[in-house]
């Protein structure tokens, strides 16, 4: 692992892949490191996925008390909408939804291209497609596709690749990215994960040069890419949530041990990082 990033005022993380395996709650380790983050910084995770994901994944095994939840932003649906806790409750922040005339168009573009590249499912795990509201999501496999099952489908990315710029072509004004292992998420661009990041660092009235963020597809064509179009924020690269662990147990050891002033300082040791890039 190489890169110093600067210790951040706020840490954003992808979901999948990044904080859990696909669809899977949070390991032990992983939650036990965001509660310690949250006791010294704001945190946000975002997602591909559904608020019911990461109610499942996240909330019901993090084990936070309510004033560390109050430092919780949620962003589901790729940062077409936001969460946060206000009086022991979910107060949605804002929902970008698509139209209802989008969303059919979406959907009949996916399903056209995937049976135009043999690669349509007959008999799926759960439904193929999903309405997020903002996002429009599709799972090569169905959306309850067991994780040994996705994970040894398309190893090397290149069916889902071709899927996912084949319907870019058809859906010009729509952005096309590809989520974790089966699934090509489809929102209006420019509202996507970036969005999500932008309207964070405003809410919280923070510089995006104080947030960091950390995701597993940085990369071309990958959901989290947007996330590198704000120059400032610096984007850690990680490739599994061990990772992520170990980074977050350093961050933590660091700001402990250094103080609040201190708190800006690079971390050594750390995962892949850049400012406003990917590398």
């Amino acid at each position: 692992m190489t890169g110093s990033p600067q210790a951040p005022r706020c840490v954003v993380f992808d979901l999948d892949g990044t904080l859990t395996d696909s669809k899977q709650p949070l390991a032990p380790r992983m939650a036990a490191g965001l509660r310690d983050l949250l006791e010294l910084r704001p945190v946000a995770i975002t997602t591909g996925g559904t608020w019911e994901l990461m109610d499942a994944q996240v909330l019901r095994h993090l084990d936070a008390p309510e004033p560390l939840l109050g430092r919780l932003y949620l962003l589901p649906a790729s940062g077409t909408c936001a969460y946060h806790r206000v009086d022991g409750g979910w107060l949605r922040q804002y929902s970008r939804d698509l139209s209802a005339e989008q969303k059919v168009r979406i959907v009949d573009t996916l399903l056209s291209v995937a049976a135009e590249l043999e690669i349509l499912v007959a008999d799926p795990w759960g439904e193929l497609i999903e309405d997020r509201g903002g996002q429009v999501t599709y799972s090569v496999l169905g959306q309850r596709a067991p994780l040994a099952v996705k994970e040894a489908w398309d190893p090397d990315g290149s069916s889902k690749e071709a899927l996912r710029q084949l319907v870019q072509e058809r859906l010009p004004d729509m952005a096309v990215r590809s989520g974790r292992s089966t699934s090509v998420d489809v929102t209006r661009p420019g509202v996507d994960k970036a969005y999500g990041v932008r309207e964070l660092a405003r809410s919280l009235e923070l510089p995006l040069s104080t947030v960091t963020y950390v995701g597993d597809r940085l990369g071309t064509g990958g959901n989290d890419e947007p996330v590198r179009s704000l120059q400032e924020v610096i984007c850690i690269e990680v490739s599994g949530w061990q990772q992520t662990a170990a980074w977050v147990e350093a961050l933590v050891a660091r700001a402990r041990h250094d103080g609040p002033e201190r708190d800006r300082e690079p971390l050594a040791d750390s995962p892949t990082a850049a400012t406003g890039s990917h590398r």
